[in-house]
């Protein structure tokens, strides 16, 4: 049996240069389409998270013991104040417009708007 002979690089060099080649190719397709999933989850998924609801709508589930995240603006949410809603006051028309909020830094008032709900209060 002979042995082939491994100075000669010719056919070695074409093959590693069209593997390269292909390589890169491929790299470039899969850039393209994770640069193509990215711009679709940006347009399509992310604007359908914030769903906008009209100033006079009430928000469903705050009540009396629920557990709420605070927003605070210029914060990061895992930064925002966790809270216990201690008390709901309603304005005018009845609607439920601001509450009073428990936190480990002391109580404090804050607008609806501005509570996320993270945990019901049990039944």
């Amino acid at each position: 049996m002979e042995l082939p002979d491994m100075t000669t690089r010719r056919l070695v060099g074409n093959k590693s240069t069209s593997t390269t080649m292909t390589l890169r190719r491929r790299w470039y397709y899969q850039r393209k389409i994770l640069r193509h999933l990215w711009q679709r989850w940006r347009k399509e998924y992310l604007v359908n998270l914030n769903n906008r609801q009209k100033w006079n709508t009430q928000k469903l589930g705050l009540n009396i013991g629920n557990i709420v995240l605070l927003c605070e603006d210029g914060q990061t949410r895992s930064n925002w104040p966790m809270g216990r809603i201690l008390e709901l006051y309603p304005s005018s028309d009845g609607m439920k417009r601001s509450a009073l909020v428990k936190t480990a830094a002391g109580t404090l008032v804050r607008s609806i708007r501005k509570l996320q709900l993270i945990e019901p209060a049990a039944v």
